[in-house]
Formats: structure tokens, C-alpha cells, sequence
């Protein structure tokens, strides 16, 4: 029986509406996983909260990251299908 094949797609972080809860995030050689995008925020300065699925400990408080911070880093959406 033939495996079925995943296909791994990497994509700038590039605006808040691109991003949803469980996307997987590849940002300063660590693997993140969004776990909460508040439903009000502050289009000044927009920020996440990720996981560390993969990779040294975050230093950040409970995982929270500016949107800015992301794109200036040049994260990346990592989608696998």
C-alpha cells in the first residue's frame, strides 16, 4: 500500500489575519505552536501567545509575541498537507 505523501509549506508571517490558532510557527530556530490570539487587540502593537513544541525554552512571559517582532525576525507559517 503506497504511504501517502505530506507536503511542507513555509510562508512569511505577514499580517494578523493570516494567523489562527494551531498554526505552527518556525521563528529564532525554534518550532511554536499559536495556542491564543486575543479577539480584541491593539492594532498598534498586535500580539500572539505560542508554544515551544520544539527547540530551547522561550524566554518570554507566558509565551506572548508581538506581531512586529515575527515579521521584522522573518518568521515563517510552516503548513504541512
Amino acid at each position: 500500500m503506497p504511504k501517502p505523501r505530506t507536503s511542507v509549506t513555509l510562508t512569511p508571517v505577514g499580517s494578523f489575519e493570516e494567523l489562527a490558532v494551531g498554526d505552527l510557527i518556525v521563528f529564532q530556530g525554534r518550532l511554536y505552536r499559536i495556542f491564543n490570539i486575543p479577539k480584541t487587540y491593539n492594532p498598534e502593537s498586535p500580539s500572539l501567545q505560542m508554544e515551544v513544541l520544539h527547540g530551547q525554552p522561550d524566554d518570554t512571559k507566558e509565551g506572548w509575541r508581538y506581531l512586529t517582532t515575527l515579521m521584522q525576525a522573518s518568521a515563517l507559517k510552516l503548513v504541512l498537507s
